[in-house]
């Protein structure tokens, strides 16, 4: 660091200052969090990565899926929150402004049916209760499946996900109708979790995706309660 040139030490400075005056602000929008009875919760990505920028497309602008969330709740006149959830190493890696600011924040938390979840609260624990869970792609979808939870996904990459009750997001239109099923359809977990087994042996035991083989036995035995056969 004391070799760096003036002008690099005070850029670091500034987003080492950056990366503070956020995570507090976080905090104390988080420090009274109460678990609703209904929600749907949205775990935010770490940005700059790839699984939001490029595999998103335009949904990798997360406050817009979360608004487009909020809307389609406040038409079908549902008194459902979304508690949105920070990725922990948003604040332990390298902070990017043209990702995230103190207004990303300030933006979730003026939307009328939106709460903002603590760092360290179990993200098990928010899947389980939850009516279902939503991101743009990433394990975190894989957890909710795994537990048998119905999962809201976007961009072009999540439409490779095709197990039950996994609904690929374009528009409003598309959203509408995924909430409407997932309410109507409830205590559909075994036929998630079914369905998730036999994606999972299709597309990634026995398919190209030969890098996700030996991560898969270890994340998927601690969070399944079923075995994963080769064919």
């Amino acid at each position: 660091y004391l070799k760096l040139s003036s002008l690099k030490k005070i850029f670091i400075f500034y987003t080492v200052f950056q990366k503070i005056i956020n995570f507090n602000y976080y905090r104390t929008l988080t420090n009274r969090f109460i678990l609703p009875k209904k929600y749907i919760v949205y775990f935010l990505h770490y940005q700059p990565e790839r699984t939001s920028s490029p595999d998103g497309g335009i949904f990798s602008a997360q406050l817009y899926n979360i608004n487009l969330i909020s809307i389609a709740l406040n038409h079908l006149k549902l008194n459902i929150k979304i508690v949105v959830k920070e990725h922990p190493t948003q604040f332990r890696n390298k902070w990017n402004t043209g990702f995230r600011d103190i207004n990303f924040y300030k933006q979730i938390k003026k939307l009328n049916n939106t709460i903002l979840a603590p760092l360290n609260m179990d993200p098990t624990r928010l899947i389980d209760n939850a009516l279902c869970t939503s991101s743009i792609n990433g394990t975190s979808l894989f957890e909710a499946a795994a537990r048998g939870k119905p999962v809201i996904c976007f961009g072009y990459k999540s439409k490779t996900y095709k197990w039950h009750n996994c609904f690929n997001i374009d528009n409003i239109d598309n959203l509408c109708l995924a909430l409407k099923t997932i309410i109507k359809k409830k205590n559909e977990g075994t036929k998630i979790v079914n369905s998730f087994q036999s994606y999972l042996s299709d597309r990634i035991i026995n398919s190209l995706y030969i890098k996700y083989r030996n991560t898969s036995f270890e994340l998927f035995e601690y969070l399944c309660t079923f075995n994963i056969k080769k064919k």
